[in-house]
């Protein structure tokens, strides 16, 4: 094992007081960062989370307040983005439209809109990622690194700590970012399963099922879901007809899933049996709507990969769009995963305001490295254990679509919010609309779900005035 993965154990808890001033009244809340100690059948210790949570102070009928569980995603990603760029009560200072590199130093403020004002928070990072750790002779790839080893030991995770601070009483939130959504998937029904029932759920540009979002042969839906985001990307670069241009953006995109789910999808469908007459015909409706030429439309056989897409819209310019956000581009011939721009943009600023909030703020100084996205976990994770398919017997993709839909029907006053960005080409929106449409719960509850879509990527709430608007809607959906 790695040195990263020893160490002696950390089971200490640091708790400091604070203030923050929201709309004109200061707000006292507690804040504490430590560990949660993970077992094997309650006797053999088999690693530990870190957590950083925050309680708000005063409030009437305390024991009934909510409290919310919050994941990111990757598999890999700790909670750094949605810690420091969105829901705590301090954050990294952006620029003013959220799509550039903030100048150095990276600087806190307070984050006026912090969900603490309706729910308290727990950040986890799941072990492997922040400075959560298995215990040192324990496999991680066996034993964490996996769809339900993950969800078991999150679950574990959530009932001790709800039992350590007597929350048994309080409404229970799951909130969930990309991966972190899938995990809520799982969650929903696997938390039930132990006594624990989540009173809503809230899911951030999320990956509910793989089959829709790894465009492997012969699965042709992702090429669906992805063509209405490569529509917005190519309107917002102005590479489309004029008569797209002066169009509303929400009106085009729903033109573009409108052709994409009928006449792309019958010619998709097809595959080699496709007439030339009609390929040719398809690639330049295709060219229309994503600002590709017809001819590399042709050469990619109708199914155009993200990464193409993003290498090439703005190929003249030399630039490449990212991936998570398509608004944000950099310089380059070749779209690189390493070098995503909207990745990058949101990832440094706030790895580098945490360090700053955990020493300064929260008096917790620690030796270990803090993952904020662990690479080595992807290309490790057993996603096979998560497959949609009984047995596993002929592989399959992973998806939570059902265990999300037992959770609803178990309990059909459970809740759920979606927001998902505009110009995410990597979890796009249609791509979860099609797996909320494919939950197997009754009409009422479907008719319940709250969608919501915004101008931002993936992160969609580095755009400030996006995070007005976002933190709008959560406040009604904790108040409903």
């Amino acid at each position: 094992m790695s040195e990263q993965w020893s160490g002696e154990s950390r089971e200490s808890i640091e708790e400091t007081e604070h203030s923050i001033r929201i709309n004109g009244e200061d707000m006292e809340y507690s804040a504490f960062a430590g560990y949660m100690p993970l077992f094997h059948d309650e006797s053999r210790k088999i690693g530990e989370i870190f957590f950083v949570s925050y309680k708000k102070n005063g409030s009437e009928n305390e024991e009934k307040r909510p409290v919310s569980f919050i994941l990111d995603g990757g598999p890999g990603a700790s909670s750094i983005m949605l810690h420091m760029n969105f829901f705590g009560p301090v954050q990294v200072a952006g620029t003013e439209e959220g799509i550039d590199l903030p100048e150095m130093p990276y600087s806190l403020v307070d984050n006026e809109n912090t969900l603490l004002t309706h729910s308290d928070l727990v950040f986890i990072d799941p072990v492997g990622t922040g400075f959560s750790r298995p215990e040192e002779g324990v496999d991680p790839y066996k034993t964490f690194w996996g769809v339900k080893q993950d969800i078991e030991s999150i679950c574990q995770f959530i009932q001790r700590y709800m039992a350590q601070y007597r929350l048994f009483g309080s409404p229970l939130y799951l909130v969930g970012q990309s991966y972190g959504g899938f995990r809520c998937g799982a969650l929903a029904s696997a938390l039930q399963e132990r006594g624990i029932q989540p009173k809503g759920i809230v899911l951030i540009s999320p990956a509910l099922s793989y089959e829709d979002l790894a465009a492997l042969i012969p699965n042709d839906r992702p090429h669906v879901h992805n063509l209405p985001t490569m529509c917005n990307a190519a309107w917002y670069h102005r590479k489309l007809a004029p008569q797209f241009l002066d169009m509303d953006r929400e009106e085009l995109y729903q033109k573009a899933k409108s052709w994409a789910e009928s006449e792309y999808l019958a010619a998709l469908w097809k595959g080699n049996m496709l007439d030339e007459a009609e390929r040719h015909r398809i690639a330049e409706t295709y060219s229309q709507f994503s600002g590709l030429r017809a001819e590399e439309i042709l050469q990619n056989n109708l199914r155009v990969p993200i990464d193409y897409f993003a290498s090439n819209l703005l190929r003249e310019k030399s630039v490449f769009l990212g991936a998570y956000d398509a608004r944000i581009t950099s310089r380059g011939a070749v779209y690189d995963l390493n070098e995503d721009p909207s990745m990058f943009y949101a990832q440094v600023p706030a790895f580098s305001a945490l360090m700053d909030h955990f020493a300064e703020n929260l008096n917790f100084v620690e030796s270990r490295e803090y993952i904020y996205h662990n690479k080595l976990l992807y290309p490790a994770w057993d996603f096979t254990s998560g497959a949609n398919n009984p047995g596993n017997r002929g592989g399959g993709f992973a998806c939570t679509v059902g265990e999300l839909s037992k959770g609803l029907r178990r309990n059909p006053k459970v809740r759920l919010f979606v927001a998902m960005g505009n110009f995410d080409l990597r979890c796009s929106r249609a791509s979860f609309e099609y797996s909320v449409n494919h939950l197997d719960i009754p009409k009422s509850q479907r008719d319940a779900i709250t969608l919501k879509h915004y101008d931002g990527g993936h992160m969609l709430y580095t755009n400030p005035a996006v995070k007005k608007l976002f933190k709008a809607d959560l406040d009604l959906f904790y108040e409903r």
